[in-house]
């Protein structure tokens, strides 16, 4: 399970860490894991926290886990992509395969998706800058 909260080595990115400090959030990594492996977004706008947690809640009723999706697959166009293991120095991220996308992640999102956490999640896959 994901705590929430401060941690003073919770980015090794400043720049995601110094947003989640001045949003007074920071979310405690979880377990490790996926070592180089990518995460890539279909779109390269920012997405608001009302999207980030209607699609977040969606997930939940269908999986259990209130996140958004995200793949592990080399995808191209227009697409936002970000480490596995920066987005899981704040996330949790679960391998969570389709049968169309057997390297179909879910990105653990917190209730309720505040703005700070979508401009966090934004950071980190580029999205908006």
């Amino acid at each position: 399970m994901v705590t929430w909260g401060l941690t003073p080595d919770a980015s090794a990115n400043n720049n995601v860490e110094k947003a989640a400090v001045g949003a007074g959030v920071v979310m405690t990594l979880a377990v490790p894991g996926g070592e180089g492996e990518s995460l890539t977004r279909l779109g390269t706008s920012a997405e608001s926290a009302a999207r980030l947690g209607r699609k977040a809640a969606e997930a939940e009723g269908a999986i259990g886990i209130h996140g958004v999706s995200a793949s592990a697959a080399k995808l191209e166009g227009e697409v936002s992509r970000a480490a596995r293991s920066e987005v899981e120095r704040v996330f949790n991220v679960h391998n969570t395969p389709t049968r169309a996308d057997a390297l179909h992640r879910t990105i653990e999102l917190p209730k309720p998706v505040t703005r700070a956490v979508a401009d966090i999640f934004n950071k980190l896959f580029g999205r908006g800058i």
